[in-house]
């Protein structure tokens, strides 16, 4: 549980650091310190859903390359997605369009390495066999 939590706390810390670095590159007037509010805030909707499915969802150990698709680019996600955009172009005060380009640059980039991450365990698995 604590383990979760100090992986869950890094993951937001270097999410909100390379937004940071990144609205700082196109001029942006903020605080570190904002942009981790922003990140926090905009991952309610993906934690609450996360929550609710693990209600709902029977757990399985075989995860293909769909799974981890469909688990990275889902509606939640595109919920947070859209509340990081607006949330620093507003706070930091920088175009929509350079919040936009830095955020689905950032989901771009994670979406790769999740869906890159699933085939070559995927293809390792069928090593294996």
């Amino acid at each position: 549980m604590i383990g979760t939590v100090l992986v869950l706390a890094f993951t937001y810390l270097v999410s909100a650091l390379f937004r940071y670095l990144f609205t700082k590159i196109f001029k942006g007037q903020g605080k570190f310190k904002e942009m981790f509010a922003i990140v926090i805030v905009s991952s309610y909707p993906v934690v609450i859903a996360g929550v609710i499915q693990s209600f709902f969802s029977n757990p399985s150990l075989d995860v293909t390359t769909m799974d981890s698709i469909l688990s990275v680019v889902n509606i939640w996600t595109i919920w947070q997605l859209v509340l990081l955009i607006v949330g620093i172009k507003v706070i930091f005060n920088i175009s929509m369009k350079k919040s936009a380009l830095i955020n689905i640059g950032i989901f771009i980039v994670t979406t790769a390495v999740v869906v890159g991450s699933a085939i070559i365990n995927s293809n390792l698995e069928n090593m294996a066999l």
